[in-house]
């Protein structure tokens, strides 16, 4: 029985994987449309909102049956932040850069995810990974500062795309570290982060929780942290937002983050993450970078130029020399 079951469970977790990073993938494009309309923080905090009502009966539900041990409320809370919060600066990013900017450069997180997972998880680290992530590392150097290299940038000023490509940068590695104590935190055993958890004087989960209960906790403390940044955001140029007034176009866009971006993607992408491996959440990344390109072209009439398509390909090398060693 075990051994008719196991394809259909591998199946279902890679599906996981794979409908969550499409989902993704045209995320970047749809977000860099609908900040025509609705600015970055104050998206985001009415995306956590709109998120956390939906799922608001679902949670009472879960906590019901779940209590939330109080020495869990600190990684729970990091994890919000990580997952959560962290969004705020892809949103920067990709409002001062190009949404394939932003794309291409995601592909460093999804390698240095690779890296992280065999480091932290098996202790060992291939020594293609390291080249593979040398060449990742060399192509995103080439797409950050792409628009100093280019005379022909675009209507774009040249000095924001490469802070809003440094952003991405960064949000890249909160990402990361979101993979990773996910993994630590439901239960994945790794004494490297054992060690990290032990000198920021953090404890692993006392309890096992499901993977949904945890994205809807993340999604309430994503709401709380980043209020302060929307109110600010508001306050900063009054009457930037009426909520009642937003166009469709932003409408349609806000939706797609919260119904599919949100809830859809997270909730399948932990579940996966839960079930499988690290690695497994990387590889499957690659598919939702393809998939940003024609989505990026439709949406926002962006194409890639020569530098980018230079940084892109040294990042796929990097990629398929860190990946030769599986089958």
């Amino acid at each position: 029985m075990k051994r008719n079951n196991l394809p259909k469970a591998l199946l279902q977790v890679q599906m996981a994987f794979l409908i969550s990073n499409l989902i993704w993938g045209a995320a970047g494009p749809v977000i860099k449309y609908t900040l025509d309309y609705i600015p970055p923080a104050t998206f985001v905090f009415i995306r956590l909102l709109l998120v956390g009502i939906i799922i608001f009966p679902y949670m009472i539900y879960e906590l019901k049956k779940h209590d939330v041990h109080h020495s869990d409320y600190l990684n729970l809370f990091l994890l919000g932040v990580f997952s959560e919060t962290t969004l705020l600066i892809t949103f920067w990013a990709i409002n001062l850069s190009s949404a394939l900017d932003v794309t291409v450069i995601g592909v460093m997180g999804t390698i240095l995810t690779i890296y992280c997972g065999h480091y932290f998880f098996k202790e060992k680290v291939d020594r293609k990974i390291e080249i593979g992530l040398a060449f990742a590392i060399l192509g995103t150097f080439i797409v950050i500062f792409e628009p100093i290299l280019n005379i022909q940038a675009g209507t774009l000023s040249a000095t924001e795309r490469v802070i809003g490509n440094l952003l991405a940068v960064l949000y890249n590695i909160t990402w990361v570290i979101f993979v990773l104590w996910s993994k630590m935190v439901m239960g994945d055993k790794s004494t490297p982060l054992k060690k990290t958890l032990k000198f920021m004087h953090l404890k692993p989960m006392k309890y096992d929780y499901p993977p949904s209960l945890i994205t809807g906790i993340t999604f309430y403390v994503g709401v709380i942290t980043v209020l302060p940044f929307a109110i600010y955001e508001n306050i900063s140029k009054p009457g930037l937002v009426d909520i009642m007034n937003i166009d469709y176009h932003g409408w349609i866009g806000l939706m797609y983050m919260v119904l599919l971006s949100s809830i859809t993607a997270y909730t399948l992408h932990q579940w996966a993450l839960h079930k499988g491996s690290v690695t497994d959440s990387a590889v499957w990344a690659y598919t939702g970078t393809i998939f940003a390109f024609p989505v990026a072209y439709l949406l926002l009439g962006e194409v890639p130029n020569t530098y980018m398509l230079i940084g892109g390909l040294l990042i796929a090398l990097g990629i398929l020399i860190a990946e030769s060693r599986n089958t």
